[in-house]
């Protein structure tokens, strides 16, 4: 019987490791000395069937005899095809739960990347046209990057043609080929500007349109994405690339991409209403891959223009955009109903970005109409509606922020709807009116959003924080009207909500910027500097927005000293100056100045102008008002210095004053210089008169006691000589001239 069960029983495991091991050591011996092709192919066979299985033990003797075979029987395709088949499964990798260190193709795919030559040796395999070759070698690579994609990233720019050989791989016929050769160049060309380049040079950007625009633009499968994914790669944070993407015409090409004709959304579309007129082309809906496709377009627009790029470049790109019709293609857009609000909101940042800081388009824009309204009113009524979600509302406050960028025309426009004005009653709401409305809502969303709005009207331009003092609100029947900026700073106090403290705060510190009129209706309020130096002084360590908040507020009180006018007779500059010394202390209060650009919500909205946030929790600063800061924060510094700006102007208009008087000198000596050279030329010089002495004083005087003296070297008496002497009154003459020379070099 126990023979039987011998015979019977299964081996165990480390019997089929140790049989497995010794089988690819025959098949091993076998491949390295068979001299007949179909030998080694049977050896090649066998070795790929156990690869999986034995991934170990055919990586570690069997890799260099398969890279070897490749070399001598490349031109046969069924080995060939085996080997590389083989190479895939002992370089697959154990999983993303493995850690690199210990996952076995990783460290099979470093062994083969070493060596220079099995790199090239893939490379050159894609020249066979043949689909069993040419289509597991690009597997291969995709595996090869996923697993170590510097290494072989580094082997690619050694191995010469090695990147054209791959860009070959998107003009096959074969779409199989050409879509995971769209997965590798995807791959390859992450993060290596040096690849992006010569990628770009070979015709890259053409290739890839043309694709895009077979494939059906918007409506394209997923091949439409890899390729968008892959232009993206070649132009994020490539300067390089974008200007030849710009030079080459390729960005007009991107305009039929968004003919997008009648959308509706794809929940909404019924199977009756698709077949109703067959003859018609039907309404294409907004499926999920259209919707990524769109997406990523919207990303490659937003790369050429984004406001981090040179300047130059980026008006040249708004400028081609604008006049080759994407700009009011993407306007259009926003009118369509039921558009995804990923979209949406990504539209709105785009409209952004192109209309920044080019005044063509902000001036097209403010004259636009969308649904028989303004275009600025109907992104603002997006802004402030509190049903529209959080990522629309925060993209439409970008898109005005653009809008009013350098714009000054742009921002007395929104300012002039807040004063009282028959025209605009009659005509409906406002954009005043919309911003009003929010900034005294009770959704912190709203308040904090018109907020910032309204400190982009005012930033940078003087004559708009004059203009918005002239607004007054009557909050009760028979009582006198009060100012809209004491009636911001009553909110600051009376809010507890983080969001809608911070927004209020940057408010008031741009509307106080050079306005002394602003700071004396603020310090005019009894209530005003008590609170403010409670909120100066309510700072809790462990608490960073409240901290954040107590050095803006001391900002507040900083501005509010710098540009007084003394006006206010209880706040004086001085007694301000004084009241900050004693009551929190000069070095306390500059060092609570500069701590706030070392916050991270100070540095998170520093980074760029495109908004971060995600959450209403996330609501603190906006990306223009902490440059604003950190100029402030050395103009403050100064004036609690002691540094009088108005005795430093006086002083250098003293000092002009005393230059200019030296030129008026030197410009009539050098007429008189040229008066005597003349006199001499024509013989008619004459002596001076008997008695008639001349020290050649000059006198300039300035304001004030800068008097200064100026006497010419040397004692000019001019001595009486004979009129009909004229070599004595040459010798003179000439004398004169040289002194009078050297005293103006002097």
């Amino acid at each position: 019987m126990s023979f039987f069960r011998g015979f019977l029983s299964t081996p165990s495991e480390e019997e089929k490791q140790q049989g497995g091991f010794e089988t690819i050591e025959r098949l091993c011996e076998r491949l390295e000395t068979a001299t007949l092709l179909d030998d080694r192919r049977d050896a090649v066979r066998a070795l790929r069937a156990l690869s999986k299985s034995f991934q170990v033990e055919v990586g570690t003797h069997a890799m260099d005899m398969l890279i070897n075979v490749i070399k001598e029987d490349s031109s046969d395709v069924e080995i060939t095809e085996m080997v590389i088949e083989t190479l895939l499964n002992v370089m697959a990798s154990q999983g993303e739960d493995t850690p690199p260190e210990t996952d076995l193709g990783v460290q099979f795919t470093e062994m083969f990347i070493k060596s220079e030559d099995n790199v090239s040796l893939l490379l050159s395999l894609l020249e066979e046209y043949d689909f069993h070759v040419r289509w597991p070698t690009v597997k291969l690579l995709i595996l090869l990057l996923k697993n170590r994609s510097k290494d072989l990233q580094d082997r690619v720019l050694e191995s010469p043609m090695g990147i054209s050989k791959l860009m070959d791989l998107l003009a096959d016929s074969r779409e199989i080929i050409r879509n995971d050769g769209l997965l590798l160049m995807i791959k390859l060309t992450k993060n290596n500007p040096a690849i992006q380049k010569i990628v770009a040079f070979e015709n890259a950007f053409e290739r890839l349109l043309h694709i895009v625009s077979v494939e059906g633009n918007s409506d394209g499968g997923i091949i439409v994405e890899d390729c968008l994914s892959l232009l993206l790669n070649l132009l994020r944070n490539n300067l390089s690339n974008q200007n030849f993407f710009r030079e080459t015409s390729n960005i007009q090409r991107i305009t039929p991409y968004f003919e997008l004709g009648d959308l509706v959304e794809e929940e909404g579309l019924e199977g009756d209403e698709v077949e109703e007129d067959a003859g018609a082309s039907a309404p294409k809906p907004w499926g999920g891959q259209k919707q990524k496709n769109i997406l990523l377009m919207l990303d490659i627009l937003q790369v050429l223009i984004n406001p981090t790029n040179s300047a130059q470049s980026v008006t040249l790109c708004q400028k081609t955009m604008y006049t080759r019709g994407i700009y009011m293609r993407l306007m259009d857009m926003l009118l369509y109903p039921h558009l995804p609000p990923p979209i949406f909101s990504k539209l709105l940042l785009t409209v952004g970005d192109m209309i920044r800081g080019n005044d063509i388009i902000q001036q097209f824009m403010g004259e636009l109409e969308m649904s028989e309204r303004p275009a600025i009113l109907v992104i603002l009524m997006f802004m402030v509606n509190d049903k529209q979600p959080f990522n629309i509302r925060i993209a439409a406050l970008y898109c005005i922020q653009c809008f009013l960028y350098k714009n000054g025309k742009g921002q007395a426009a929104i300012v002039s709807t807040l004063l009282p004005n028959q025209e605009d009653i009659q005509t409906g709401v406002t954009s005043g009116q919309l911003l009003c409305a929010g900034l005294f809502s009770t959704d912190p969303v709203a308040h904090w959003l018109c907020s910032v709005t309204l400190a982009h009207c005012l930033y940078n331009n003087t004559t708009q924080h004059e203009n918005m003092l002239l607004v007054q609100l009557e909050l009760t029947v028979g009582q006198p009207p009060v100012h809209l900026i004491n009636q911001v700073f009553s909110m600051l106090v009376n809010e507890s909500n983080s969001a809608s403290r911070f927004g209020t705060l940057m408010l008031l510190l741009h509307w106080v910027e050079e306005s002394p009129g602003g700071v004396a209706t603020l310090l005019n309020n009894p209530a005003f500097v008590p609170q403010l130096l409670e909120l100066v002084e309510n700072r809790d360590g462990e608490d960073v927005s409240q901290t954040l908040m107590s050095s803006l507020a001391a900002m507040l009180l900083g501005m509010c000293l710098k540009y007084n006018d003394n006006s206010c007779q209880q706040y004086t500059k001085s007694a301000l100056s004084h009241l900050v010394t004693h009551r929190v202390g000069k070095d306390s209060f500059v060092e609570l100045l500069e701590s706030a650009s070392l916050k991270p919500l100070f540095t998170q909205a520093s980074k760029t102008p495109h908004p971060t946030a995600t959450t209403v929790d996330e609501l603190a600063l906006d990306f223009c008002f902490t440059k604003f800061y950190k100029k402030q924060i050395d103009l403050v510094t100064r004036v609690l210095d002691g540094e009088d700006d108005e005795a430093q102007k006086n002083l250098i208009d003293s000092h002009d004053q005393i230059v200019a008087g030296y030129k008026d000198l030197i410009k009539q000596q050098d007429e008189e210089i040229n008066r005597l050279k003349q006199a001499l030329g024509a013989g008619t010089y004459a002596a001076p008169p008997a008695g008639n002495t001349s020290d050649n004083t000059h006198r300039v005087t300035t304001a004030g006691d800068n008097t200064h003296r100026v006497t010419t070297a040397g004692d000019n008496t001019h001595r009486v000589t004979p009129a009909g002497d004229n070599t004595q009154n040459e010798a003179i003459l000439k004398q004169q001239i040289a002194q009078m020379q050297e005293y103006s070099k002097s």
